[in-house]
């Protein structure tokens, strides 16, 4: 059971992270300054140390609340087959990255990759999307040549890239949903098997035709969860 004490410190951890947050939704990843931080969040620098620690700690522990969100939502997964989990991973990627999208596209394009730990945003996406195409080979629905540490990389690049791209014109969770999907299912289409093959066809037109709908009307931004990092 938590006590007292606990309480209190989780409670100021999460405020110190909705700061810091706020402020890289603000201003970007250069807003972000330990003084900034405890002024927002009505806490003293050596506080953040404490709790959480240095700047690029911070950054860490915002991207560990989006991994743990991701996880969340993964959690009822089926697995059925590289398809259905590619779509389920970028859906829940998008969900978490929609309401977050200041955060997650600064760190990205800031570089900061070094204190990012193992249960991260992007590090759980990598892991997800690793263990499908794992288990895909394992179970003939990929070309036996295909290398899964190879797609694995392709699918977490195209996902970056579009969050970024994402971030800085469209904030419409359906268009990164889409864009998220669309990506995953280009780099399936050239490693899967005969039997998979027309799954993979029929999402990956589906998508193609969506944002062709998208691009040519203008969309209203919209995110349909609201947003758990930091909370």
């Amino acid at each position: 059971m938590q006590t007292l004490r606990e309480f209190h410190k989780d409670a100021r951890r999460t405020t110190i992270l909705r700061a810091a947050r706020d402020l890289v939704s603000e201003g970007g990843v250069d807003a972000l300054t330990m003084r900034s931080v405890a002024e927002r969040a009505h806490v003293s620098v050596p506080t953040i140390y404490n709790l959480i620690g240095n700047r690029a700690q911070v950054l860490a522990a915002l991207m560990d609340a989006g991994g743990d969100q991701l996880g969340e939502l993964l959690a009822g997964s089926t697995g059925a087959d590289p398809t259905t989990t590619m779509v389920e991973s970028c859906e829940a990627l998008a969900a978490v990255v929609a309401p977050n999208a200041a955060v997650v596209a600064a760190v990205l394009a800031d570089g900061i990759s070094g204190p990012i730990g193992d249960d991260s945003l992007f590090a759980r996406f990598r892991r997800v999307t690793r263990d499908a195409f794992v288990e895909a080979r394992a179970a003939g629905l990929l070309d036996r040549s295909a290398d899964p540490d190879l797609l694995t990389d392709r699918c977490v690049a195209l996902a970056a890239g579009a969050v970024i791209t994402w971030a800085s014109v469209h904030h419409d969770e359906d268009r990164l949903r889409d864009e998220l999907v669309h990506g995953s299912m280009l780099v399936l289409a050239a490693h899967v098997g005969d039997d998979e093959r027309p799954r993979v066809r029929r999402e990956l037109d589906r998508r193609a035709r969506r944002l062709v709908r998208q691009r040519t009307r203008p969309g209203r931004p919209r995110s349909r969860r609201a947003s758990t990092v930091a909370r």
